[in-house]
């Protein structure tokens, strides 16, 4: 009879060892190169928050009607990069036009590389719909810029929608790969800009 509560006891013990086991074989692996290895919460800088000694003057792109422009625009320091480029993002997406929804930061990943993967939320997708080549490239090439122009570590930028990958935005443009080589093309119809 009191050999019965032992056995049931190793056997819990052995179940709780093999689990232990599996899960550090399971999270614990390396990570393969290409692949994010971070969340950070999003952090939106409130005015409050933004006092000279915390602030950092940054290199903002915005869309314009020759194509690009480049703002300065203060945000809140932050030593992370990520949250860095988190900051920037938010500051960004506020130069967009409002529409129905606005856009949201739902969350930037950095790999190994120094790729950053900047995950927007739908309405991001939803402003583009119906516009032209020349637009979705100047929306895409400021947001890449304004990442990859303040953060030395960012050694390129994709985009996710709702955290998954997307083919285009609005059909013009190819997220499947990194953007910074976009960030040195012109705009189709506006030559000569930044």
């Amino acid at each position: 009879m009191k050999s019965k509560p032992l056995l049931i006891g190793i056997a819990i013990a052995a179940a709780l060892m093999v689990a232990g086991a599996a899960w550090f074989m399971v999270y614990q692996q390396p990570v393969p190169a290409g692949t994010p290895t971070r969340k950070e919460s999003v952090q939106k800088p409130s005015p409050q928050a933004a006092q000279p000694e915390n602030a950092v003057t940054i290199r903002l792109f915005q869309v314009s009607d020759q194509g690009v422009a480049e703002v300065q625009r203060s945000v809140q320091s932050d030593p992370s990069p990520v949250r860095l480029a988190e900051n920037i993002v938010a500051e960004y997406l506020k130069t967009l036009p409002k529409g129905a929804e606005e856009p949201k930061l739902l969350g930037i990943f950095r790999d190994r590389e120094g790729l950053f993967y900047i995950d927007l939320s739908g309405a991001f997708r939803a402003q583009l719909a119906g516009s032209d080549t020349a637009r979705e490239h100047s929306v895409l090439k400021a947001l890449v810029l304004s990442v990859t122009a303040n953060i030395p570590a960012a050694q390129d930028v994709r985009i996710l929608i709702d955290g998954k990958e997307v083919s285009s935005l609005g059909g013009h443009i190819p997220l499947l790969a990194p953007l910074r080589a976009l960030a040195d093309q012109e705009s189709a119809g506006n030559p000569k800009q930044r």
